[in-house]
C-alpha cells in the first residue's frame, strides 16, 4: 500500500505535468469553443496518472481547472479543480495497483474515474 503514493520527482515529472495540463486546457477549450457535449478535459489528467502517479495526476487535474477558470473567468471550472483532483488520483491509483494492462483492468479504471 506504500507503494501506490511514491512519487519520484525527476526532469520527466517536471516534463509531465504542463504537458498534461496544457493536452488537459486545449481539450477544455476545443470542447466549449465548438459547443460539444464531451468532457476533454481530462484526457491528461489520465496520462498524468497513468505514468506519473496518483499525485500527478492529481495535480494536473486540478490545475487544469484552476488555471482555466482563472484565465476565462468561468467560475464554475474552479469547483471542478476537486474533481479532476479525484479523477487524476483514481486512475493513478488503479495504474499501480496494474489495472492498466488489460482491457478490462482499463474498463474497470475509466468506470472508477467516472
Amino acid at each position: 500500500m506504500n507503494h501506490l503514493f511514491k512519487t519520484r520527482l525527476n526532469a520527466a515529472t517536471f516534463v509531465l505535468i504542463p504537458a498534461c495540463i496544457g493536452i488537459n486546457y486545449l481539450g477544455k477549450l476545443f470542447a466549449s469553443v465548438l459547443k460539444l457535449p464531451l468532457w476533454l478535459d481530462s484526457i491528461g489528467t489520465c496520462i498524468g496518472g497513468v505514468l506519473g502517479g496518483p499525485i500527478i495526476g492529481a495535480v494536473c487535474g486540478a490545475a487544469n481547472n484552476l488555471i482555466f477558470g482563472f484565465t476565462t473567468g468561468d467560475s464554475i471550472t474552479l469547483i471542478y479543480a476537486l474533481t479532476s483532483l479525484g479523477i487524476g488520483a483514481a486512475v493513478g491509483i488503479m495504474a499501480r495497483l496494474g489495472h492498466m494492462e488489460k482491457l478490462t483492468g482499463a474498463i474497470l479504471t475509466a468506470v472508477a474515474a467516472d
